[in-house]
């Protein structure tokens, strides 16, 4: 059974029990594995049928939406994840998987933007550079009406066209069409406010053809010239390659912290340009933990790095990628 919901209604759930069918499907399971016992032994397999009741309804962009359960019409609990908006049908199978053989009412919370979380509503009037892990650092202008341009710093400005839906509190998925045709599907990973990790699709003629990972910070960079500041201090640094994507939050005593998918662990910090484009930030945990990241710069700070992980002075692994700084 479907059910479509709409504003304000409420759906009291009283899924149908189905013991024929259930009984069906076990004695079609003892039936095969009886065929299979020429070869093997195996252990009859438990199939199951649950009654559920398919609950649906359009949740448009820039909305979200929670679906609630009660048992009695006063006390209400998640019964879901919540859904981010993309105009499109959510459905929710209610009673699925034998959880909900008893009855119930259930009930859709709508919300405007919800303020929590840090990915964009909209990307209109957003100017991002993106640094990839192969050095490739472009510009790109989120214009009104979709379209925007790309400066690579090569001189050549190339116009797209894009579409945004975030997807998550702190995720995003940004599709730009380019004049041939061909796209780039950029999934975003916020880290803070302005800045984050990216991994990208790139689709020519509905067929894959190439994928790139990097950082992303958000600004108003007038140029792609090459900048290397000079102190890090108060500035965030973020992280993207073939090890876990993080932000390194520098403090003006001397302290850093790195927030990770696995939360946050503090470190001293050093911080020291060796020639024009290269500088070493070290970072001490006082477990005996310490990174070095060598970082080369190839734009307006931001640039490749690799990273040398060691122990009590023990090399324990080692990563590259792309960085981007950003400043509060």
């Amino acid at each position: 059974m479907k059910v479509t919901l709409s504003k304000p209604l409420i759906v009291c759930v009283r899924p149908k029990s189905d013991a024929a069918g259930r009984m069906a499907l076990r004695a079609m399971a003892l039936l095969l594995c009886g065929v299979a016992r020429a070869q093997s032994d195996p252990v009859p397999p438990v199939l199951q049928v649950w009654p559920a009741v398919e609950l649906s309804m359009t949740v448009e962009p820039e909305h979200t939406c929670l679906l609630e359960y009660s048992a009695d019409l006063h006390l209400w609990q998640p019964a879901s994840t919540p859904h981010y908006g993309n105009g499109e049908s959510f459905s929710f199978f209610a009673g699925a998987g034998g959880s909900g053989d008893a009855e119930g009412f259930y009930r859709m919370r709508l919300k405007t933007r919800p303020a929590e979380g840090s990915a964009f509503w909209s990307m209109t009037g957003c100017r991002m550079l993106l640094n990839a892990s192969d050095g490739v650092v472009f510009l790109m202008s989120f214009d009104q009406n979709q379209t925007g341009t790309m400066d690579n710093g090569s001189g050549v400005i190339k116009p797209f066209e894009w579409d945004w839906q975030r997807t998550g509190s702190e995720t995003g998925r940004c599709v730009v069409t380019w004049p041939s045709g061909s796209s780039d599907s950029f999934e975003m990973q916020f880290l803070s406010d302005d800045s984050g990790f990216f991994t990208s699709q790139v689709t020519v003629d509905g067929i894959a053809s190439g994928s790139s990972r990097g950082s992303f910070r958000v600004g108003l960079e007038e140029t792609m010239n090459l900048e290397i500041p000079d102190s890090l201090t108060g500035c965030e640094v973020v992280f993207s390659g073939s090890g876990r994507p993080l932000k390194v939050a520098l403090a003006p005593d001397g302290g850093a912290s790195i927030r990770s998918v696995d939360g946050l662990a503090a470190f001293t910090s050093s911080y020291t340009l060796q020639s024009e484009s290269r500088a070493i930030l070290q970072l001490n945990c006082a477990d005996g933990w310490g990174h070095q990241f060598t970082l080369r710069f190839s734009g307006p700070e931001c640039g490749t790095y690799t990273c040398e992980t060691n122990r009590h002075g023990v090399l324990r692994r080692e990563a590259s990628g792309a960085f981007s700084i950003s400043r509060p």
